[in-house]
């Protein structure tokens, strides 16, 4: 692939003629197929600076054109290569490198003027950019505004608005989009949509594991206090169930312990033989069961009511018709349920 050597001015200053004086010079190489961000840490990387708090502005001069031209995007450095090759000199069309202060995440915006419109100014703090104008009302205000933003190529949305003043939020620049249009041009390969939504899962799971995964591993970083002189373990299985629990058993395994030393006698051998030294005879056939003669009396009886005494017996009345000898469920004249 073909390399494209390139002029930098930095560390110099646009004096009142658009001329860039007082700078330094050097050289970088740059492929013919860069785009706006490799060629922009091209440069970074050759003048040495921290892009997380200087910003660069890169910009170079045309003949017979007195305003220099930004490069801000992958068309504007395609444009810029291609009047580099077509030019024989190598002295021609230097890049002049501005440097701008990021430590706010500051975006330098052009001034525009228009006579009809009125005077424009502008600021960006933290993204958002707000604008305002002293001479006209906000109608206007907000369509210099969607004009400004066709003119720089930028998207953006409205946060805090009064009467004079508008507050916008410039979106990022980097959108999902922008996955594929990058391995295109990086790895010349044409992607769909669903083969990059399953590329990305694929890495994130490569990067982050799976959900059962992490989990499995969270034992790892438990610790638990044994204490093999009192029996005891933080978990509180060693002294609930007095046999040594599974970091009772690590500890004593560790330190080459004889296990049967913290364990209770009821678990122990000897214990079970112990239980088993009583001879226990088996059953005799049925046939040849001695069965007694004596047979187990009956139980005391159970004592009589007064009225059991008495002879008395209880009557039933039904509450219906007042007739002796049923009740009201057992009765002929009971009231149909409706």
């Amino acid at each position: 692939m073909a390399s494209l050597v390139v002029l930098v001015m930095h560390s110099g200053r646009w004096d009142s003629d658009n001329c860039y004086v007082d700078y330094t010079i050097e050289g970088v190489i740059s492929k013919e197929s860069s785009s706006y961000k490799e060629l922009y840490n091209v440069i970074a990387m050759q003048l040495g600076v921290d892009m997380n708090v200087i910003k660069l502005k890169i910009e170079y001069k045309v003949e017979e054109s007195n305003t220099p031209m930004l490069i801000h995007n992958n068309m504007s450095v395609r444009v810029y290569i291609m009047l580099k090759k077509a030019a024989n000199d190598f002295n021609k069309y230097p890049i002049c490198i501005s440097i701008l202060d990021n430590s706010n995440n500051t975006t330098e915006l052009c001034e525009s003027s228009n006579q009809e419109k009125g005077m424009l100014r502008s600021v960006c703090i933290n993204g958002i950019a707000e604008f305002e104008t002293s001479d006209k009302d906000k109608a206007t205000l907000k369509s210099v505004m969607e004009r400004y933003a066709i003119e720089k190529r930028f998207q953006y949305r409205t946060v805090r608005s009064n009467a004079i003043s508008l507050s916008l939020l410039i979106t990022r620049e980097n959108i999902p989009s922008d996955i594929r249009s990058d391995v295109k041009i990086y790895l010349e390969v044409d992607i769909n949509y669903l083969l990059a939504w399953r590329a990305k899962k694929k890495a994130l799971t490569s990067l982050r594991g799976t959900t059962s995964a992490s989990y499995s591993k969270l034992l790892a970083y438990l610790s638990f206090m044994v204490y093999l002189k009192n029996k005891t373990c933080s978990c509180g299985k060693f002294q609930y169930e007095e046999i040594p629990c599974e970091h009772a058993w690590a500890v004593l395994k560790q330190k080459s312990l004889v296990a049967d030393e913290y364990c209770l006698d009821l678990y122990k051998p000897i214990t079970v033989l112990k239980i088993y030294e009583i001879p226990i005879y088996p059953l005799p056939d049925v046939a040849e069961w001695v069965i007694p003669e004596y047979i187990m009396p009956k139980k005391k009886p159970r004592a009589k009511t007064t009225r059991e005494l008495l002879g008395l017996k209880g009557k039933h009345t039904c509450s219906t018709c007042g007739v002796v000898g049923h009740n009201r469920c057992s009765g002929r004249n009971r009231p149909q349920e409706v």
